[in-house]
């Protein structure tokens, strides 16, 4: 499962929280993707990685070439075999400062699939990464993606 956060982004940063909040799931291989700049995006790499989960920071043209997204939050959760099962939002509402925890969907999402259950996506309510602007978030990764140079 791969979270995908703007390090700029306020709708990224709650959801940031939440996540640091209820740890990774039981049996779920979860990694955050942070994209843009990375000093700040320092301060969530460092809760995430403190909870146990894989951390690591991308530019905004990695992104779009290795998901074919823009922005965040993202949730991709992939099927042991490697196969994207869900691609979309976590709530029904832009994630804020006041959501409360149970208005995300991540962990529902993963119950239905693990059940065996089709899941509609959810619309990606968040921060678009300008690709026009990308020099601005392009600093250099701790961790590149795969294939990146």
């Amino acid at each position: 499962m791969t979270h995908v956060l703007v390090s700029t982004c306020p709708c990224s940063r709650s959801l940031a929280d939440y996540l640091a909040r209820r740890g990774p799931i039981d049996g779920a291989e979860e990694r955050v993707l942070i994209v843009g700049n990375a000093s700040a995006g320092q301060r969530i790499f460092d809760e995430l990685a403190a909870r146990g989960y894989g951390v690591s920071f991308a530019d905004a043209q990695s992104l779009k070439v290795q998901f074919g997204i823009t922005g965040g939050p993202w949730l991709i959760v992939h099927a042991p075999d490697g196969r994207v099962r869900y691609a979309g939002g976590y709530a029904s509402r832009r994630p804020a400062a006041d959501v409360p925890d149970t208005d995300y969907q991540d962990t529902h999402i993963v119950s239905d699939l693990r059940a065996g259950k089709a899941v509609e996506p959810l619309v990606a309510l968040g921060c678009s990464v300008n690709l026009s602007f990308s020099d601005l978030f392009s600093a250099p990764s701790r961790r590149p993606l795969a294939g990146t140079p």
